[in-house]
């Protein structure tokens, strides 16, 4: 085949694949305005969000959907990213629990496991969120369902059931040492939730999800006011569970943990470790209003799209950053000898903190061979010196803490 013919087929094959997206886009862009036709017939005596905004923001939205989705084929750019939605779900998760968290906090937190910390009521928590999200589970059908939700609570609260009394507290420690858990959340009220969550439509994409988080946001507002009355909510300009009851606290851990598990129920089973958790903390307070006024979750739309359309920028935006890092990592180690710092940047990326010790096993150096590699990493701003423990310095992905 000639270059000029091979060129000519190239041409004709990317104008056909122009013409599909945009006949897909065309035809998605159809499905919106049919779905929001279909609701404004059975919305004159109640509220209506802005349809036209919320349509848009989730066309755009979609399109990001698919761009991360085809990015994240990569299982290496995948777990880089998994790695820092974990680290600032877990923060911002705890930190709407009324406990102050911060990624440095919490790496160290994990470092030192759990150890020489004057925050262990604070960060036991975010260690259960954070291995939540950092290894998250495999729901069969990647549908959600009661058992799914069983799941989450139980791991999202395996070490943190700090309400027990102290009489208490050798009862649940032999019932972690025997493996058989219990959930710490209502049966009933999972499957009061799982049952909305299955009049939506599977195939209804990101608006389907987006009414999925109103149903696990209203619920979170029911169990909030059950624990205690927190007056009127034009007074915090920020979401906080001011509540006693412990089931507002596991069903808050759930709520962030549910979008990756929403886009795969509802976005025909893409995976990707979408970052919701600041978006969803700010959309509480907008949507506490519409929860007491009774509204559906069609009329709040025009939050709940915004919650996962800001966590899919977060992820992108998280994704591009990591690489301009990695793309450092790459380079500081071609300037070198060896495979040593390359081997220090996988380790990194991989698990966000490193010490001397970890670095003398890994490459197979003396102490001395391994704290140059380390001054080496820290001048090229790859590293940040942590606090120093028993077991040695711990050094950290400087790139998480700028998150």
């Amino acid at each position: 085949m000639s270059t000029g013919s091979f060129q000519q087929n190239l041409e004709e094959l990317r104008l056909k694949l122009a013409e599909d997206r945009a006949k897909i886009s065309a035809e998605t862009g159809e499905i919106y305005k049919e779905i929001a036709a279909s609701e404004a017939k059975s919305s004159v005596n109640r509220p209506i969000s802005d349809q036209s905004a919320y349509i848009a923001r989730a066309l755009k939205a979609e399109r990001k959907l698919g761009q991360l989705a085809e990015r994240f084929r990569d299982p290496v750019v995948f777990q880089r990213c998994q790695l820092a939605a974990a680290l600032l779900e877990a923060c911002e998760t705890v930190t709407a629990e009324g406990r102050g968290a911060t990624p440095r906090r919490l790496l160290q937190f994990l470092a030192y496991e759990g150890d020489a910390s004057s925050h262990y009521e604070n960060l036991i928590g975010a260690m259960d969120v954070f291995m939540l999200h950092g290894l998250p589970i495999a729901p069969e059908g990647n549908q959600l369902s009661e058992e799914l939700v069983e799941t989450l609570a139980i791991r999202a609260s395996l070490r943190s059931r700090n309400w027990l009394a102290p009489q208490d507290m050798t009862t649940w420690e032999d019932i972690i040492a025997n493996r058989h858990v219990p959930c710490p959340v209502d049966s009933e009220t999972i499957s009061r939730f799982i049952n909305e969550i299955r009049e939506i439509p599977s195939d209804s994409g990101l608006i389907g999800a987006a009414d999925a988080i109103y149903i696990v946001s209203k619920l979170l507002r029911e169990l909030n006011l059950e624990g205690r009355d927190i007056g009127d909510p034009g007074l915090h300009s920020t979401f906080q569970l001011e509540t006693n009851n412990p089931q507002a606290i596991y069903w808050n851990r759930i709520a962030r943990a549910l979008p990756r598990y929403l886009m795969m129920h509802f976005c025909d089973g893409i995976k990707i470790p979408v970052m919701c958790g600041h978006a969803l903390t700010d959309c509480q307070v907008k949507l506490r209003p519409l929860i007491d006024r009774g509204v559906t979750p069609e009329d709040a739309r025009t939050h709940t799209i915004n919650v996962l359309a800001a966590g899919l920028e977060k992820l992108e935006q998280t994704e591009r950053l990591l690489a301009l890092h990695w793309q450092k990592a790459e380079k500081l180690s071609s300037e070198g000898r060896g495979t040593s710092i390359g081997k220090i940047c996988e380790w990194l990326f991989e698990k966000g903190a490193i010490c001397s010790a970890d670095i003398v096993d890994l490459c197979d150096l003396t102490p001395q061979a391994a704290h140059y590699q380390i001054k080496r990493l820290l001048n090229a701003g790859i590293l940040t010196r942590g606090a120093r423990g028993k077991v040695g310095g711990h050094y950290f992905l400087d790139v998480l803490l700028q998150l």
